[in-house]
């Protein structure tokens, strides 16, 4: 056959009954709409109670892309359990598929299986070689400019690929360069910057030539202001990092504020205690840290606007650095969590650091992988319920315990954040400490408690 009758009928079509006396695989091509319908199977004719697909391998149900974002839709295990199944295979490869089905016939419930083959085949990279020139400094009068390569002969980019579509699939590789701009400084390698290979354990470094060395670093973050410490699953550097909030518009009061937090955090994690073995001490020490950074803030607040240089004008409101707060109030951060809730994770998360020595290529890859989880998967009360909380992977399938206990606490902030979420900010105090008892119980390992719930009004 010079061409191939593709999608609906060839692959809705399993043909179990086939593969039962020995047919080959069915050959599909990766990013083709493979359609499993049980009507297409020898129980067609019979009642069907249950349903359950086995794929196997990455496999997705749709995507959709704009110029502004992309969005990838991943099978998950509800579209496993429904009588027709639609999907892409990622990956090429042999695989089988297989079928679980529970049916009624004669009023009497039965069950079945089947499975067919299937060759998954793709396009095959041969080579691909890349040139790149550096970039430039254009002079034209007073203007200055850069340019990636020379016009006329060194140009920025070329490249030289090859690639062998399968067998009996026809079809066109287009390639395409993409730009990222970015406004970034590089400096050379100080004091200050953790090497790849250098391991961070409570804001020290371990290994290398300047083992023993502490390590702090002032970050600036638009959205929040924030103490992070080492590893914290709330930061995307692993390192004790102190975060500055700066408004668009900041007026006087918000930068001698900032300023203010920013230099009561450092002196904090400068006098900090050394870790201690026991995880409530950790976690009672650093509630301590941030209220006292507040309230050394607000001092320092108080001393600037009783200056010669400030005295008259408009002070700013006091942080209220007190211990209720840090165990309701809502933590700064891009998951949404109460104070107490940020350390008692994060204690878990800098365990796991220190325990297997984890470097920031994989803290990295632990985060990555933990945020593209299916939380949504399952009922997010369901999560409470085990002892260790089970996840979908983007591979799909059925609810399994994370390799990695980092990764686990940065999959629990995403169940807490949905949790707080779906409660809303009217919700009723009762409501609001039903749900701290639920993390407490189910996540914290009973390692503290929350203070109780004071107010008869608010959120937390």
């Amino acid at each position: 056959m010079a061409y191939r009758e593709r999608f609906e009928r060839e692959l809705a079509d399993l043909g179990l009954g086939e593969h039962d006396t020995g047919s080959t695989a069915r050959d599909v091509v990766v990013g083709e709409r493979v359609v499993l319908d049980v009507k297409d199977t020898p129980y067609s004719d019979y009642e069907v109670v249950k349903v359950a697909w086995i794929i196997p391998d990455t496999v997705v149900k749709g995507y959709s892309a704009t110029r502004k974002k992309t969005t990838l839709e991943r099978l998950t295990p509800s579209d496993r359990e429904k009588s027709r199944v639609v999907f892409f295979w990622v990956d090429a490869g042999k695989r089988d598929v297989g079928l679980n089905i529970t049916f009624k016939t004669g009023g009497v419930q039965k069950t079945g299986n089947a499975t067919v083959a299937f060759n998954v085949v793709a396009p095959k990279l041969d080579h691909f070689k890349d040139t790149g020139s550096s970039p430039r400094i254009i002079k034209n009068g007073a203007l200055r400019g850069v340019r990636f390569g020379e016009i006329k002969k060194d140009h920025g980019v070329h490249w030289d690929w090859k690639v062998t579509l399968p067998a009996k699939y026809g079809g066109a590789i287009k390639d395409v360069q993409t730009i990222r701009q970015g406004r970034e400084k590089s400096v050379k390698k100080g004091d200050t910057d953790v090497a790849a290979d250098e391991t961070v354990e409570d804001g020290t470094i371990t290994k290398g030539k300047r083992a023993t060395k502490p390590v702090l670093e002032v970050a600036v973050d638009p959205g929040f202001s924030a103490f992070a410490t080492v590893g914290s699953i709330d930061s995307m550097v692993e390192q004790d990092t102190i975060i500055l909030q700066l408004p668009d518009s900041p007026s006087t009061a918000e930068w001698v504020q900032q300023i203010a937090l920013g230099t009561a955090r450092a002196f904090q994690w400068v006098t900090r205690k050394n870790r201690s073995d026991d995880a409530n001490v950790n976690i009672l020490n650093a509630l301590k840290r941030d209220m006292m950074a507040l309230q050394d803030a607000d001092i320092i607040v108080s001393q600037a606007f009783a200056s010669k240089e400030l005295k008259g004008q408009k002070k700013p409101p006091p942080m209220e650095g007190l211990p209720d707060n840090f165990h309701r109030a809502m933590y700064g951060s891009q998951f949404r969590h109460t104070g107490l809730e940020h350390h008692v994770l994060n204690e878990f998360a800098t365990q796991e650091i220190i325990r297997k020595k984890l470097r920031r290529s994989e803290i990295k890859a632990f985060k990555i992988a933990a945020d593209a989880l299916d939380i949504k998967a399952r009922d997010l009360v369901d999560y409470l319920s085990d002892p260790s909380p089970l996840f979908v992977t983007t591979s799909g399938g059925s609810a399994v315990p994370l390799d990695s206990k980092y990764a686990e606490q940065r999959a629990v902030l995403r169940v807490i954040d949905a949790r707080w979420k779906a409660l809303g900010d009217k919700a009723e105090l009762k409501e609001i400490s039903e749900m701290l008892e639920d993390h407490q119980a189910a996540f914290f390992q009973g390692v503290i408690r929350y203070r109780p719930m004071k107010s008869t009004t608010g959120t937390p």
